[in-house]
């Protein structure tokens, strides 16, 4: 029941919510390490994505700040579905600068804020 744990968790599932595209054999060509590394673009069958963004969802309202950050980055990552559960968090987050905004190099604050 450790937070780092939970977190990791959370950071884990936010990357399963899209699927990456087939290989059309054009990734990386000769040098894996010279080439962009693929996207995860694709949409998975709509129930799968659904279970993602519920537990997300669920995440918001860990105790943690580090798991709340975390399913905050990862309900932004799946877009406009997700603006009314992130502005009711933003409006009851009681440490707003930690979940929001206290991952050195992860401004989440400013997206989150925009879509109020």
């Amino acid at each position: 029941d450790e937070p780092a744990w939970r977190a990791r968790v959370v950071a884990t599932l936010s990357g399963l919510y899209r699927k990456f595209p087939e290989w059309s054999g054009h990734w990386f060509g000769a040098n894996p390490l010279a080439g962009e590394f693929p996207r995860a673009t694709r949409d998975w069958e709509a129930s799968a994505m659904s279970a993602v963004f519920d537990g997300l969802s669920l995440a918001l309202d860990d105790p943690d700040p580090s798991v709340r950050r975390e399913a905050i980055s990862g309900l932004i990552g799946t877009g406009s579905r997700a603006l009314s559960r992130l502005r009711a968090r933003l409006d009851r987050e009681s440490d707003a600068a930690q979940a929001f905004d206290g991952k050195p190099g992860r401004q989440l604050l400013p997206s989150v804020a925009a879509v109020r």
